[in-house]
């Protein structure tokens, strides 16, 4: 299993091909009862055509007059849908899924698939801090120039595929999170206000968009109703002392 972004391939896409009609229903197949293919509505035919045309999805190869569509073409249809609901543009989303790589195939081979340069990076810090990495100090000089003569592995650079797939990750885990808070939406809610500072040490931060809405006795009654319940804060700490 193969994971794009949130969602899960089969590894013997990797070895799929089908016409755009074929391609429709695979991306279909993949995304069944998910929640991004009630969001977004299920792969057509045309659709598939369409992306191909704003080049969300690479060309498909010519074999005659037939378009054979492969499995780049899977995760890049899965992964779309999943920036569009996502809220990217068609046009950003065909920038950023053209910095996909394919995973390498498996299947068949009994072979496992190469590690990314991510995974590479991972092992190199977990060598790099296991009780049983030489330390520098321990090597004779001639092992230690020969070790410092190395070639340093370059730091891993996400690509902006990766990059926007985090921040979409972010996104559902705040979701999740607000939801499990109380916040059915998911979604922050923001507002403009604006503080009025009366003092150093007291401060009243308004909604500008309520305070447009009601009429000019507004102030009146929010100053009375600020006066009632420092009144009552005031007791509140008296009592508690």
């Amino acid at each position: 299993m193969f994971k794009a972004f949130p969602l899960v391939i089969p590894d013997e896409v990797l070895d799929w091909t089908g016409s755009a009609h074929d391609l429709a229903i695979k991306c279909n197949d993949i995304l069944e009862g998910t929640d991004l293919q009630k969001a977004v509505g299920k792969a057509t035919e045309r659709l598939v055509r369409h992306y191909v045309q704003v080049e969300v999805l690479s060309p498909p190869v010519r074999q005659g007059r037939e378009a054979i569509f492969g499995a780049r073409q899977v995760f890049e249809f899965v992964i779309a849908r999943y920036l569009l609901n996502d809220g990217w543009p068609l046009a950003k989303i065909a920038e950023l899924v053209k910095t996909y790589n394919l995973p390498e195939s498996r299947v068949g081979s009994g072979k496992a698939s190469a590690p990314t340069e991510a995974e590479q990076a991972i092992a190199r810090i977990r060598e790099a801090g296991s009780p049983d990495a030489t330390r520098e100090r321990d090597l004779a000089p001639s092992m230690l120039a020969s070790r410092r003569a190395m070639p340093r592995a370059e730091p891993y650079a996400a690509s902006p595929l990766e990059v926007a797939a985090a921040a979409s990750m972010r996104r559902l885990d705040l979701a999740e999170t607000l939801r499990a808070l109380g916040n059915p939406a998911g979604e922050p809610e923001r507002a403009e206000l604006v503080r009025i500072r009366l003092t150093p040490w007291c401060a009243v931060d308004v909604d500008t968009a309520q305070l447009r809405r009601f009429g000019p006795e507004l102030p009146d009654v929010l100053g009375q109703a600020l006066a009632q319940a420092l009144h009552q804060e005031r007791l509140n700490k008296g009592e508690r002392k």
